[in-house]
């Protein structure tokens, strides 16, 4: 009897110590929510000012403001592909490209893989930076699937015209199925961005928990698809890869030197393999970058892609 009643003692203990731990729990999640929700609506320099003002940060902000980009976030919606218009933004299936321009190859003379389409007239709305045309469209190609790939096995098509005068490409028949992708429609919404702190400690280093209040509701909503802004890394800055891999090679004959702090993040895909099929290594990212001033002089040719994955 007495073994009994030590037994049901303590689960009377622990029971109430379960009670009062959830219980601490629940306040925390809601004093975390009751801080981070207005962040939920930061889309611009002011909201995003408030949101260091609400969490104690007003002391970091004259930093972090050379800091902040804009982006263009793209949400996508799973769409049979005749029901996109020819020159329709997407995501996944097939380009629609003018009738004279071939589908792009890889450096090996394999077609590469298309990722996405971009109406300029369409997104120019909500990207405010001037960085990016505001009509004609950009389209995306790709020429792996895999982590390990060379960066030069990618392209991005600058097309300006009417829609009236583009057709829809056929995919050609070597492109393999891990590069075929399920078709997505796509919806903007201009934000703002921050890099990653621990990427640019020498420029923005906010205490921890603060930090961290800060960055999870400016990440929240996209899936990793976005215009511009900056990279939401996973093996640390993209940028840095692309100057080793790519552009410190194309340094000479007049050109001018890259750095990191140079390159610019023109567009970012992720694995959303439910809607487009698109899975990078394990659950990865595409980036396509390229120095700043190619950017401005709309030489988007002379970017590159690199893929990161967990």
């Amino acid at each position: 009897m007495g073994t009994v009643l030590v037994i049901l003692s303590i689960a009377a203990v622990v029971a109430l110590l379960f009670v009062f731990l959830s219980r601490r729990v629940k306040a925390a999640d809601e004093k975390r929510h009751a801080m981070t929700d207005p962040i939920r609506t930061v889309v611009d320099r002011a909201s995003l000012e408030e949101a260091f003002k609400v969490l104690g940060l007003e002391e970091h902000w004259p930093k972090a403001l050379p800091l902040v980009r804009d982006q263009v976030v793209m949400h996508t919606t799973p769409i049979a592909l005749e029901e996109l218009p020819l020159g329709a933004s997407r995501i996944g299936g097939v380009p629609d490209l003018p009738r004279d321009m071939s589908w792009p190859m890889g450096p090996s003379g394999g077609p590469l893989g298309f990722l996405a389409q971009v109406d300029l007239e369409e997104a120019a709305p909500h990207e405010h930076s001037g960085l990016l045309p505001r009509s004609g469209w950009l389209c995306f190609f790709y020429g792996s699937a895999g982590a390990d790939v060379d960066p030069e096995t990618s392209a991005v098509l600058f097309v300006e015209g009417a829609a009236a005068d583009m057709e829809r490409k056929a995919v050609p028949d070597s492109v393999p199925e891990d590069l075929r992708f399920k078709p997505c429609s796509i919806r903007y919404e201009g934000r703002v961005s921050l890099p990653l702190e621990f990427e640019h400690k020498d420029k923005l280093d906010l205490p921890l928990e603060q930090g961290d209040l800060l960055m999870d509701p400016l990440m929240r909503d996209s899936a990793g698809n976005k215009l511009l802004g900056w990279p939401d890394s996973i093996q640390g800055p993209p940028e840095e890869e692309a100057v080793v891999a790519v552009f410190a090679t194309r340094q000479g004959n007049g050109t001018i030197a890259v750095s990191r702090d140079d390159v610019r993040l023109l567009f970012q895909i992720d694995s959303e393999e439910g809607k487009t099929g698109m899975m990078w290594g394990d659950a990865g990212m595409v980036y396509f970058l390229l120095p700043e001033a190619d950017l401005k002089a709309r030489r988007f040719d002379r970017g590159t892609a690199i893929v990161q994955c967990y």
